[in-house]
């Protein structure tokens, strides 16, 4: 969810002042609070995704492993899928309940991170590469080797 502009602007400000050292985080926070209060609606659809992000957590601390299995197992036996799959990014969804477009949507960003993981390994084995031999102690850490202060 994506605040309302006139809190980014607030948030912005507060934080500035905190990082300089002029605010406290307690009057940082009760800017904010005022500035969301002001934001007509804001406050609700917070309310509104901390009770869905809190049912959420409730049933998946509280379901037993053989409800949390069954929709994937029933619906794809012999193939270990999670109970739910994601759909975009940090939106999940049951397997059972999943339309042909989440379906769509759950093989197109387990793909995307399926991807992504794989550049970012080739990425950190050719860094990896270039540093280990430099490593010739094991107290020495890659910064020490390359010349930085930590």
């Amino acid at each position: 969810m994506k605040p309302p502009a006139k809190y980014r602007q607030e948030l912005a400000t507060v934080g500035e002042l905190v990082l300089r050292g002029t605010a406290t985080e307690t009057v940082a926070r009760a800017r904010l609070l005022k500035a969301a209060r002001k934001e007509k609606g804001f406050a609700a659809r917070v309310l509104a995704d901390y009770v869905a992000r809190s049912l959420k957590t409730w049933l998946k601390d509280h379901r037993s492993p053989s409800e949390e299995e069954a929709a994937g197992q029933l619906l794809f036996p012999g193939l270990d899928l999670p109970r739910q799959l994601e759909v975009s990014p940090n939106r999940f969804k049951p397997v059972g309940d999943l339309t042909r477009a989440d379906g769509t949507a759950a093989r197109r960003q387990a793909r995307t991170k399926a991807d992504n993981a794989a550049g970012y390994a080739d990425l950190l084995d050719r860094a990896w590469a270039a540093v280990e031999p430099l490593l010739v102690d094991d107290e020495l850490t890659t910064a020490q080797v390359l010349g930085r202060a930590a």
